[in-house]
């Protein structure tokens, strides 16, 4: 399961998990299609467990937020559904959007999980505490990244990161004695 040692030392840290979406939590592909009147729209398929990943996190009281370079409506829809508080679109520095997220909750980059796929991401990539990418990442993505998974982007990858996050936390067994009743 992912790209070498997992340095379980820096998920101990983290208390925030931001994310990109095309790429991460979609496969990466944008369907663009016209309806009756001409009007475009857009279609994202998003995986169920990487929803249930992402609502159990805020649950367990993790800051979870979705951070992309482009604009959706579809974006903030599925964010709604899965009870996201912190949705950052359109954005040209990610870097930036992502330093004024930690700084209004007090929050270091080691504490951040930030998982992202392409070259945008890079720069909090390389700051984050933990940082992981899908395998269809480039190269110079997966090399620095801390944990590369096994699943592809919007295939369950976020959350298998997530998993790994609550598990190495000590959480699942919280986690699944809610589920079993």
């Amino acid at each position: 399961m992912g790209a070498g040692a997992v340095p379980y030392e820096k998920l101990k840290k983290i208390r925030a998990c931001l994310f990109d979406v095309d790429g991460v939590l979609t496969d990466g592909r944008i369907l663009l299609g016209e309806g009756p009147e001409g009007a475009l729209h857009e279609h994202k398929a998003f995986h169920a467990r990487d929803g249930q990943g992402l609502i159990l996190a805020s649950d367990a009281g993790l800051e979870v937020g979705l951070v992309t370079s482009r604009a959706s409506a579809i974006v903030e829809r599925r964010a709604r559904e899965l009870r996201i508080g912190h949705v950052f679109q359109n954005v040209k520095d990610k870097l930036q959007c992502v330093r004024g997220f930690l700084s209004g909750r007090g929050l270091r980059f080691e504490q951040l999980l930030y998982m992202g796929d392409d070259l945008p991401d890079l720069p909090v990539l390389d700051r984050a505490g933990f940082s992981a990418t899908v395998p269809e990442a480039p190269r110079e993505i997966r090399a620095g990244a801390d944990y590369v998974t096994d699943l592809p982007g919007g295939s369950g990858a976020v959350r298998e990161v997530l998993d790994l996050l609550f598990r190495t936390q000590g959480r699942w067994p919280k986690i699944l004695k809610k589920y079993r009743k």
